[in-house]
């Protein structure tokens, strides 16, 4: 099997798929972050297709866009993705969601997390499934916490540390930095006016909104990589309303208008600010890009 299989649900799968010996890893995999990539890379094993069942939460605020999340399992060398709804399995009992898992694949190997729980309430255990899992000869693989200053990594930690503005604690747990990911939409422009320009992006509903502010970042275009400051919140100085990220490309002039942008942010560098008036709010801006200029390295 060449390509990378993305399936949604266990069922009508792939023949391809059904005949592979496999080797599969289970979670809740929606940051991709430092301690899932711990279970992820024990997936792969040789003579068995390496796949991962993601367990999507829909109320949970997204950390990685569903494309990135892809590309980051596949350059690991996961070849099949299942996703499955936390909706859909919330009802089973442990037996019912581990008998789901053995009769629609040939598995023969299972990794999971250490705080992984499956079935109604949470109730089933890694210890639950190891003894499952004896029974039909399926090796079982449980990683350990990975921790971050003393404390197990996780995504409600990352959620945290984003909308509060600890962008460096984020990054560090994700072992890549957090990215607003968004098509670049006309703003008010009035960036422009002050000979700041600034390229617009909403956040998408259900993605995690960082704590406004400014930050130093960077952007990639047409494969160039530069240095950014980006403002999150809703521009006081300008009365505006709705929450959205503007940001200055420093040493870039071209039109992005319509393009789908990917903006990194690295550090945070203040709150967002109200200013008596144009002159004051463009002094602010240069400061910030200097400051992003020092920090930032390409």
């Amino acid at each position: 099997m060449l390509r990378l299989l993305v399936i949604n649900g266990l069922e009508n799968l792939p023949q391809e798929l059904i005949s592979e010996k496999i080797s599969i890893c289970i979670g809740c995999f929606d940051g991709l972050h430092k301690g899932h990539m711990s279970v992820v890379r024990t997936v792969i094993a040789d003579n068995l297709l390496p796949v991962v069942l993601s367990i999507n939460k829909s109320k949970s605020f997204r950390i990685l866009n569903e494309q990135t999340k892809i590309e980051r399992l596949s350059s690991a060398g996961i070849k099949a993705i299942i996703n499955i709804d936390l909706e859909e399995i919330r009802d089973l009992s442990p037996e019912q969601f581990y008998n789901m898992l053995v009769s629609n694949l040939n598995i023969k190997r299972i990794s999971i997390g250490y705080n992984f729980k499956f079935g109604k309430n949470a109730e089933g255990t890694p210890l639950m499934l190891r003894e499952h899992a004896k029974k039909k000869r399926i090796k079982m693989l449980v990683s350990a916490p990975v921790l971050y200053k003393n404390t197990p990594i996780s995504s409600t930690r990352i959620r945290t540390a984003i909308m509060t503005g600890k962008i460096y604690d984020a990054n560090e747990m994700l072992s890549y930095p957090f990215s607003i990911d968004s098509v670049v939409r006309h703003g008010f422009e009035r960036g422009r006016t002050i000979g700041i320009p600034t390229l617009n992006q909403f956040f998408k509903s259900g993605t995690v909104i960082p704590k406004h502010g400014v930050y130093a970042g960077t952007v990639t275009v047409e494969n160039i990589k530069y240095k950014c400051v980006t403002n999150i919140g809703v521009r006081p100085t300008v009365n505006g309303t709705d929450a959205n990220a503007e940001t200055h490309i420093i040493h870039f002039g071209g039109n992005l208008y319509g393009e789908y942008i990917s903006v990194y942010l690295i550090d945070y560098l203040r709150d967002e600010m109200h200013f008596d008036n144009l002159e004051e709010l463009k002094d602010a801006i240069e400061y910030d890009i200097e400051k992003a200029e020092q920090i930032i390295e390409l």
